[in-house]
């Protein structure tokens, strides 16, 4: 389903999200047992988290656009092979009906 560039895109997209995520974890856990786990609220945790994974979103934001735009550009080739093709047998077409053509007059 991939190709080698679009799994590599992925592959460091996700290496990204992974050290964001442990990065996250172990300040969440060190705020949990420091000083400040007391006072701390639930709620404002939640959002903190809630805030700090936003990142993530635009981590696989950025590597679809990239892989899109990769896919974009091997389409665009595709498409000017596909049209060099159709030019070449548009040109073979018109030469066999000159063939056709000539035998034909020649058969009158």
């Amino acid at each position: 389903m991939f190709g080698k560039f679009s799994r590599d895109v992925m592959l460091i997209a996700v290496s990204i999200a992974f050290t964001y995520v442990i990065a996250l974890v172990t300040l969440q856990w060190w705020y949990a047992l420091g000083d400040q786990a007391e006072a701390a609220n639930l709620n404002i945790l939640g959002d903190s988290i809630g805030g700090l994974t936003a990142p993530l979103a635009l981590i696989f934001l950025i590597a679809a656009v990239v892989i899109q735009r990769q896919e974009l550009k091997l389409t665009k080739a595709e498409l000017a092979k596909t049209a060099e093709a159709m030019a070449n047998q548009v040109e073979e077409q018109r030469q066999h009906r000159e063939f056709v053509g000539q035998q034909t007059d020649l058969m009158r």
